[in-house]
């Protein structure tokens, strides 16, 4: 009788520690995703009026005529644009000596939000936390969260709608500022 209360008090405590290790697990990717829409918010409330007209000093300027937008990048970046199957589109602008770089993914898209499911199909199921909604520089309502690559490891990822297109913008996890600042110079024509 004394060995089964062990092995009760033994499995009750094991689950404990799973529950609570999953527990810390969805906070800490909740904080963090919390954190970049903080950032996010904050580089499009400080995007200063010479980006709005032109090019920050630095960068470069990068349009696409047929999905409809512009940004400004580090001129240290290298662009690379590729066509992908089902109408979806993909730049990438990374910096070949370093670690640093991003992408936008662009892909058709009919509905007017953009849906948990959605997320967990296209991240493969590695998104975490909850996504945080902000507002970027240009109006658009975006939705930024943290995924993960077994190649690339933590990636930052924001969603967001225009114009009957998804637009995926995928970076590295830490690099939140940079990427926030170079999305507040994002327009759409």
């Amino acid at each position: 009788m004394r060995k089964i209360t062990f092995s009760i008090i033994g499995l009750l405590l094991l689950g404990a520690l799973a529950g609570g290790i999953l527990w810390w697990k969805e906070y800490s990717s909740t904080a963090s995703n919390a954190s970049a829409a903080a950032a996010f918010g904050s580089a499009s409330q400080n995007a200063s009026s010479s980006s709005a007209l032109g090019v920050p000093d630095g960068s470069v300027a990068y349009q696409n005529a047929h999905y409809g937008f512009s940004l400004a990048y580090p001129k240290n970046l290298s662009v690379s644009e590729r066509s992908e199957a089902a109408g979806s589109y993909t730049v990438s602008f990374e910096d070949e000596h370093s670690n640093q770089g991003f992408q936008i993914f662009v892909l058709p898209y009919a509905d007017s939000q953009i849906s948990l499911s959605r997320i967990q199909e296209d991240t493969h199921n590695t998104a975490a936390g909850t996504p945080q909604e902000v507002v970027l520089q240009n109006g658009a309502h975006a939705l930024v969260f943290e995924s993960s690559d077994p190649v690339l490891g933590p990636l930052r990822e924001v969603w967001f709608l225009h114009g009957g297109y998804l637009f995926e913008a995928t970076g590295y996890a830490g690099e939140d500022e940079w990427l926030a600042g170079i999305l507040s110079t994002l327009r759409f024509n």
